[in-house]
């Protein structure tokens, strides 16, 4: 089948209650269900946009597509607390939203990364030199929005201003329930929000309101995941190069592996209480927090991609099966979720139509997502 005729579908399921999984309605769903775009053009088909991220916050979600639009379902990245907010996924301007800002800025403008934190929403723009700004925007009582100190609030998508410094480039954001971070490609990481526990290094500070350069890393980083109360940062894939700082709770830094047991990896990612690495053999290592059942699964090989959440994590295997563990009380881990935690096969490979395959997965605060290419307009998940 030719690349022009090739269509995709993003799939839903788990917490609902604020229309955060833009399917139509505000019910919770343990079963995977489409979900609706509004089209803003006859040029603009939900079919052509290929879900390539899933970023959500504490009741908001936020889609990056392959040409680097965002989408929103319930809030508006740049109107927090809409009571009028569609119950589908909206197209937002960026591009509109950032064209006022310093000399050198040039059209056109793509996010390239985006993260959230409970009512924040931080986008990385890269405009057409490459060069590359943070926007915040929402509601950041302990300092989320990075806008200096002690503004709590932007209701438009506002610059971060001064970074990142020049003659750098963010390639990577993170962020958890308070605090975000991001990585420069001079290997250096900044970050932002609330540091009671250390997450944000020294000197401790419970708020620190402007991006401030993390020190005593010892190694250049490439990647940083964040949890609830601490920040992990990796070196080079090759390197197994591995340094948490932050909260021990649940043995988070003393019983993290060493970079030989961690080796070359393909993706890391942390969960509010875990941290879990997807190796390039296709195995999980994980650790952390395991009352409910949060751990990969020991059965769980071959894995091809891997999306985390606040309390549960997804795997994409070479099967083409998508299965989903951890706290599964909203339905984010499918049928039978009772708070204690459990595992699923969410969307088996036998039955999905013929030609279609699952190319995406993502994880958010219990909510679980699947993007399927070619998947026929009269399918519908039992």
């Amino acid at each position: 089948m030719s690349q022009l005729s090739t269509s995709f579908n993003l799939l839903s399921c788990g917490s609902n209650s604020c229309g955060q999984l833009g399917i139509g309605h505000k019910d919770d769903v343990d079963t995977l269900q489409p979900v609706l775009f509004q089209q803003s053009s006859e040029n603009d088909s939900p079919a052509t946009l290929r879900v390539t991220k899933v970023v959500a916050g504490g009741n908001h979600t936020i889609l990056l597509t392959h040409s680097g639009e965002v989408y929103w379902a319930r809030d508006s990245p740049a109107e927090s607390r809409s009571e009028n907010a569609p119950l589908q996924f909206s197209r937002f301007d960026i591009g509109a939203a950032t064209s006022t800002t310093s000399d050198g800025w040039k059209p056109p403008f793509h996010v390239s990364l985006a993260a959230a934190t409970l009512e924040a929403s931080i986008f990385v723009v890269r405009d057409a030199t490459g060069q590359t700004k943070v926007w915040s925007c929402g509601i950041g009582k302990k300092g989320e929005l990075g806008l200096g100190e002690h503004k709590t609030a932007a209701s438009a998508l506002s610059a971060i201003s001064d970074f990142p410094p020049p003659g750098t480039k963010l390639i990577d954001l993170s962020a958890s329930l308070y605090h975000v971070v991001a990585v420069l490609d001079n290997g250096e990481a900044w970050g932002w929000g609330a540091g009671r526990k250390g997450q944000l290094g020294d000197p401790l500070n419970a708020v620190i309101w402007s991006p401030r350069r993390f020190s005593g890393i010892p190694f250049s980083v490439a990647r940083a995941v964040c949890g609830r109360e601490f920040t992990c940062f990796f070196g080079s894939p090759e390197s197994g190069n591995i340094f948490i700082i932050g909260s021990d709770k649940d043995g988070i830094r003393s019983k993290a592996p060493s970079p030989s047991t961690i080796g070359t990896w393909k993706d890391v990612g942390a969960s509010w209480h875990n941290v879990f690495v997807l190796k390039a053999n296709g195995t999980l290592e994980g650790w952390g927090k395991n009352n409910l059942a949060q751990l990969p699964p020991a059965n769980l090989t071959g894995v091809l991609q891997m999306a985390v959440g606040s309390e549960h994590a997804v795997a994409l295997d070479n099967t083409g099966a998508v299965t989903a563990w951890g706290w599964g009380k909203h339905g984010e881990c499918g049928p039978g979720g009772d708070g204690r935690g459990h595992q699923n096969v969410i969307a088996p490979a036998g039955n999905l139509p013929d030609g279609s395959k699952v190319v995406g997965i993502g994880a958010g605060w219990a909510t679980s997502w699947v993007v399927v290419e070619n998947l026929p307009i009269s399918y519908h998940p039992s």
